[in-house]
């Protein structure tokens, strides 16, 4: 059995562009985050729609709990509404179930544009197992590895490389069926994580995860669009020294080193607008700049 419940490649896409409506972006960020900016230019009629399809290739059906959307909606007078057939609280059958959730954004009637008339929205997806009373059928128990929503991986693994001929790379492809979908199942605290083009295979972005307290962890380092997420790895080190389940001794603009009882050394560093993740204990897993990940004895 297996948890699988993501936005598809490419399953980020605007439509129905009225005039003076056009999308700038439109993109997944992780498997359960997407992401947009359009700008709107004429009052009382701009609007736009976004698609963000979801599957869940998993065993187990899926609820939709929340739908957290977030952006700078306010500065341009914009109005965000929801209008799809995915709803909180619907569910997404096991095994291939699909889903669209569909965001509508529209420039109010105003009377003079504002100054800044680009819409920037990240929209985040959370769900959980679904139970015989939300038209889940089967209630097999998936993993109690609580899991920590900053970055989710599609996959996770644990390899050893001595000599940097077994990295994991992006832009190259694997066989991710011995990949598992369940992080638990690898016996470790830390661990690798990838995502995967469903067309060409190729892995597309590498992540170093961890466990601390049962709740899996995961820091994203560069992807294949070159994108860096050292803010985001920054954010979540600051957030579990805050917590005091780490402690950091450098925390600067582009470095964040830590440390963590057994896990050992955990480090974020921005590196000419790349991102390196890593963490170290007797064996070392890192994901790098130039796109290779692995761990070390």
């Amino acid at each position: 059995s297996n948890w699988d419940v993501h936005i598809k490649d490419n399953g980020v896409n605007a439509k129905n562009a009225t005039s003076g409506a056009e999308s700038t972006k439109a993109r997944k960020v992780d498997a359960l985050t997407g992401e947009f900016a359009c700008t709107l230019q004429v009052p009382g009629t701009s609007s736009i729609e976004y698609d963000i399809e979801v599957e869940n290739l998993g065993s187990f059906d899926a609820v939709l709990d929340t739908v957290t959307i977030s952006g700078t909606t306010e500065a341009v007078s914009a109005v965000v509404t929801e209008s799809s057939s995915l709803k909180q609280g619907d569910t997404i059958t096991k095994n291939g179930g699909t889903d669209t959730l569909t965001i509508k954004v529209s420039l109010n009637d105003i009377s003079s544009l504002p100054d800044v008339t680009t819409i920037d929205i990240t929209v985040k997806l959370d769900f959980s197992q679904a139970t015989s009373g939300s038209g889940g059928g089967d209630t097999p128990t998936p993993s109690s590895l609580v899991i920590d929503q900053t970055f989710v991986p599609q996959y996770y693994e644990y390899h050893r490389d001595t000599d940097d001929t077994g990295s994991v790379s992006i832009g190259r492809s694997y066989d991710a069926s011995t990949w598992a979908n369940d992080a638990s199942t690898l016996g470790k605290d830390y661990y690798l994580g990838h995502d995967v083009d469903s067309t060409t295979g190729n892995v597309t972005a590498n992540y170093v995860c961890f466990i601390i307290d049962n709740t899996q962890y995961c820091m994203k380092a560069i992807d294949s669009a070159g994108t860096n997420y050292f803010p985001q790895n920054k954010a979540l080190l600051g957030r579990l020294q805050t917590a005091e389940k780490i402690t950091c001794s450098t925390f600067s603009s582009n470095k964040v080193e830590c440390s963590s009882g057994s896990l050992g050394y955990l480090r974020a560093v921005s590196s000419s607008g790349n991102v390196v993740a890593g963490l170290s204990i007797s064996v070392k897993c890192d994901a790098n700049s130039d796109g290779r990940s692995a761990c070390h004895e």
